[in-house]
């Protein structure tokens, strides 16, 4: 799957359209096609910076995440910590439950269980994560929204 959108990303030319056609032909879903292709072909520019802002987001929210773990003198190597990050991240989109509250956590859990850090201290550095960076911009978004009145 990584392979297939890198290659509609990058070489969207080389992307096998007509058996996507088919595909979406047989479950009854028009892919409009033409507007998927003219908005992939950008130049190589932006699509390195696109890349590189995206990697130096994320490595610099893994690197909050380990901090948060370092707020509660938790004892956890950095590497390790931005190494179980991506995972931790992955876990949530499994849609067992809403916004992967839960999943996050046992996930957490089970991956500092390896490095013999108590699963209290996992599961108050995966709640803190949540509540800094998911409920306090969500809260704070709808205050903003309301005093603009959208």
């Amino acid at each position: 799957m990584i392979i297939l959108s890198a290659v509609f990303i990058f070489f969207p030319s080389k992307f096998p359209w007509n058996f996507i056609k088919r595909i979406a032909g047989k479950l009854k879903i028009d892919l409009q096609t033409e507007g998927l292709v003219n908005g992939v072909f950008t130049t190589w520019k932006v699509k390195f910076w696109s890349f590189v802002l995206s990697v130096g987001s994320w490595w610099f929210t893994a690197l909050q995440f380990y901090y948060i773990t370092q707020m509660f003198s938790i004892q956890v190597e950095s590497s390790y910590a931005l190494g179980i990050f991506p995972i931790i991240m992955i876990s949530r989109i499994i849609p067992i439950s809403i916004g992967g509250l839960g999943v996050q956590e046992a996930t957490t859990t089970a991956l500092f269980a390896t490095a013999n850090i108590s699963s209290a201290y996992a599961v108050l550095s995966s709640l803190a994560f949540t509540v800094i960076f998911l409920i306090l911009p969500g809260l704070l978004g709808i205050y903003w929204m309301l005093k603009e009145k959208y």
